[in-house]
């Protein structure tokens, strides 16, 4: 699976750093899932992606909030 991700990713001008992230935010979402990559699903990763984008944006406000008060 990983050889042919790497494949299409560096024929289509993607950088290896570009593709050692993909690589660890998939072992990431497959860690909080407790379940290999082949077996999630698209509505999980979206989810998991949901959650960081609204934790990322939680922690800017705090940092914000710090930073003003």
């Amino acid at each position: 699976m990983f050889d042919q991700v790497y494949q299409n990713m560096t024929l289509s001008g993607k950088s290896s750093s570009t593709f050692q992230n993909y690589i660890r935010t998939i072992a990431s979402i497959s860690l909080y899932f407790k379940k290999i990559p082949l077996e999630l699903s698209d509505d999980q990763i979206n989810d998991y992606l949901l959650l960081l984008k609204e934790k990322q944006n939680t922690y800017v406000l705090v940092v914000v909030k710090e930073r003003w008060l």
